[in-house]
């Protein structure tokens, strides 16, 4: 989802102006009250900055922002601890881990070819224009998805063999 989003620390960055967008994003007070159930003053309240005490609560958070429409609050949240938020791709289901790290790697090495073109091409020899540094964020950002998707599935193998114990070797299927 391409989300173009900003929100910068000291400029409309509350929690509430996070809310405020959401709410926007997703059809404005009548609309979230209904898709809520909740009243519209109720959603106005989550809103305004003078209602100190009346915050949207995370099961209403989660459902506004997985209609794709807008995820201003994760993002603001994510800023203000000092993080960042990589959304991912639903990826397929893989049971083959070996495939999955030939694919990181695959994804690597396409990223550094396309470095390597650009520093080499003719039209802006020994830098990376514009057009090229599109195309490397591209890339990058989808090996950044298949790290990330590589980590969760380590990190269940972890915890599964944690549970129940480590797994008798399957013949050879990339040391799983």
């Amino acid at each position: 989802m391409a989300n173009t989003l900003l929100i910068r620390r000291g400029v409309n960055s509350t929690l509430k102006h996070a809310v405020s967008m959401l709410v926007h994003a997703n059809g404005g007070l009548v609309r979230v009250a209904e898709l809520l159930d909740r009243s519209s003053s109720q959603v106005q309240r989550y809103c305004d900055d003078a209602e100190a005490g009346h915050h949207m609560p995370v099961g209403d958070v989660r459902k506004l922002e997985a209609t794709g429409k807008s995820r201003a609050v994760t993002e603001f949240l994510a800023r203000e601890g000092g993080g960042a938020v990589l959304w991912l791709d639903p990826a397929p289901a893989s049971d083959d881990l070996a495939r999955d790290i030939v694919a990181c790697s695959r994804a690597y090495a396409d990223l550094a070819a396309s470095y390597c073109d650009a520093l080499a091409s003719e039209a802006s020899p020994g830098r990376v224009d514009a057009a090229e540094a599109r195309g490397m964020k591209a890339r990058g950002q989808a090996l950044m998805q298949l790290l990330a998707h590589l980590q969760v599935e380590l990190d269940l193998r972890i915890a599964q063999e944690e549970k129940t114990g480590p797994a008798a070797d399957k013949g050879g299927e990339g040391g799983r």
